[in-house]
């Protein structure tokens, strides 16, 4: 059979349709004629999305050896590894699209319930959540845990501030948001339980700014509240609805360098993107399976290309997005030029 299969190849292999990876270029917001402002780049649910797919594939059939159960938690660095919870297989990945390669983290203590993770690719340093414990990265290597006397009833979300070297953390059920050194030192809590503004009931994603700032998706209470980090309240976004601009099921939280911020909504099928003022900039998504929508978005991360990454729950599958800001369509423009002026006449 093998040697059937070889013959068949080497007969037919210029008759190998050339692999070519889907083109999401149509799916933008918001629509045309308006000018794109986020657009779908890739969508990864198994190992093909990552590798692509081999001739003998094209010819016979692919084969899936790995594929995403229920992904919930996503970061990425800066030399392209994207690193991938799934509360389902209770395992971490590290999905390389460049070198075409998906891999385990290793945790010595295994994982109970993998969530949220946050990146400080300054420091180099990684938390991921697992169950009522917080794992501190350096690089892939363990080196520390918050959690072990008991300060989490349920880890929902973490953030880290490269400047000041502080972890956050939500706890789901404790309903409280608390801040930790890198060594896993208990600093002070920023919330606690209450519906007042500046209190927190079910707090689940995190994020922190340039500033320090620390956003914390206050789910229960319908709002998006911002502390400074010794736990003073900013300002308040959002509120219980269905209009865009409101929450439904606020679940994670992110914030480009620009200060744009980013948040999912489970009910709404959708990420939404706010201003510091609270004013709604543009939604993405709708509830639904095909490219660009989600069933259950969970946690959502943007990297310094502003880039977007999105968990998609029930879809088992991660979706990534570009954001086109201003500075970015400067950017754009500005690597045009210079590669035009670097090409020969002759090539012109």
């Amino acid at each position: 059979m093998v040697t059937t299969a070889i013959a068949v190849l080497a007969l037919l292999g210029c008759a190998v349709p050339e692999y070519r990876p889907p083109d999401y270029s149509r799916y933008v917001w918001p629509s045309p004629p308006q000018k794109p402002r986020v657009q779908l780049l890739h969508i990864i649910a198994t190992d093909l999305d990552v590798r692509g797919r081999t001739a003998a594939e094209a010819l016979f059939g692919e084969e899936v050896s790995f594929a995403f159960y229920h992904p919930k938690g996503i970061a990425a660095d800066k030399v392209g590894n994207i690193f991938v919870s799934d509360v389902g297989l209770r395992r971490v990945f590290i999905i390389n699209l460049q070198q075409k390669s998906i891999k385990e983290l290793f945790n010595p203590y295994g994982w109970t319930l993998p969530g949220a993770i946050a990146m400080d690719t300054q420091n180099n340093v990684m938390a991921i959540t697992n169950g009522g414990r917080v794992h501190l990265f350096r690089g892939t290597k363990l080196y520390a845990t918050v959690g072990q006397r008991g300060e989490f009833r349920r880890a929902g979300g973490v953030a880290l501030d490269a400047q000041r070297k502080i972890l956050y953390v939500s706890d789901v059920r404790g309903h409280t948001v608390k801040a930790f050194s890198y060594d896993g030192k208990f600093l002070r809590t920023i919330t606690t339980s209450g519906a007042e503004p500046g209190k927190v009931f079910a707090p689940t994603g995190l994020a922190v700014d340039r500033q320090g700032r620390v956003y914390v998706v206050d789910s229960l209470n319908f709002r998006l509240q911002v502390f400074n980090p010794d736990g003073t309240l900013v300002t308040t976004i959002g509120g219980h609805g269905t209009a865009p601009g409101s929450f439904a099921r606020p679940k994670f939280v992110a914030v480009n360098q620009d200060g744009m911020i980013l948040v999912t909504d489970a009910a709404f099928g959708n990420f939404q993107i706010f201003d510091l003022q609270g004013r709604l900039y543009l939604f993405v998504g709708s509830p639904g399976r095909g490219p660009g929508m989600f069933n259950i978005p969970e946690q959502i991360s943007v990297d310094d290309e502003d880039r977007i990454y999105v968990t998609d729950y029930v879809n088992r599958r991660v979706q990534i997005f570009q954001l086109m800001t201003d500075r970015w369509y400067a950017q754009q423009e500005a690597k045009r030029k210079t590669q035009e002026q670097a090409t020969p006449p002759a090539q012109k």
